[in-house]
C-alpha cells in the first residue's frame, strides 16, 4: 500500500493544476500497464468529485461496478480504501452479468469487455450512471466518458450529451480538463 502513495499524490497533483495526463514512460515497459491503471483509478476517484447525482440518489454510499478482470480492479480498490466523495463512503463491486447496472453510481468497462460494452450501456439506459471506458468507441457507443492513451499519456473526452441524459451534472472544471468535449 505504501508503494501507491507516490502515484496518488502525483496524480491528485495533476488534477488540481489541471493536468488532463501523466507521462507513462517513466514507469518502464514493465510497469507501464499497471502505472496506466493507477493514473485511470486516480482520476476515477478524482471525477466523482466532479459529477452531481440527482436529489433522489443521495445514499451514504457511492457504488462502483468494475466490470472485467484487469488490473484496474485491484489498483482501483487500493485507492479508494476508506476514502469518502462528498460523504459517500465509495464501495467497489465487481459487477456481474446478472447485477442491475442501476444499482451503481459509477461503472468502469474495461477495455477486455468490450464485446459486452454496447449491451451493458443499452442496460443503464437513461439511469444517472457515470459510465467510464477505455474502448476506442465508448462515447460512440453511448458511454460518458472515455479514458484513452496517447504519447505515452493517460487522456480523456467526455459526451456532456450522455451525461444530461443520465441526469449528471458534470463540473465546468472537469470538462475543461478533457481533451475533447462532444455535445
Amino acid at each position: 500500500m505504501a508503494h501507491l502513495r507516490p502515484y496518488r499524490l502525483l496524480v491528485f497533483s495533476c488534477v488540481l493544476v489541471g493536468a488532463t495526463t501523466l507521462d507513462l514512460r517513466a514507469a518502464g515497459a514493465q510497469g507501464e500497464r499497471r502505472d496506466e491503471y493507477h493514473v485511470k483509478a486516480a482520476f476515477l476517484y478524482n471525477f466523482a468529485k466532479f459529477i452531481q447525482w440527482p436529489e433522489s440518489d443521495r445514499s451514504e454510499m457511492l457504488v462502483v461496478g468494475v466490470v472485467g478482470h484487469s488490473p484496474f480492479n485491484e489498483v482501483f480498490e487500493a485507492v479508494v480504501t476508506g476514502k469518502s466523495v462528498n460523504g459517500r463512503v465509495i464501495v467497489v463491486r465487481q459487477f456481474q452479468s446478472d447485477d442491475d447496472p442501476r444499482a451503481f453510481n459509477i461503472i468502469f468497462i474495461g477495455v477486455s469487455e468490450a464485446r459486452r460494452t454496447a449491451d451493458i450501456l443499452l442496460r443503464v439506459g437513461g439511469a444517472s450512471v457515470l459510465t467510464v471506458g477505455e474502448t476506442p468507441h465508448f462515447l460512440t457507443e453511448g458511454g460518458i466518458v472515455q479514458f484513452y492513451v496517447r504519447e505515452n499519456r493517460v487522456r480523456f473526452d467526455i459526451n456532456s450529451a450522455g451525461a444530461n441524459q443520465a441526469g449528471l451534472r458534470i463540473s465546468s472544471q472537469l470538462l475543461s480538463l478533457a481533451k475533447q468535449v462532444s455535445e
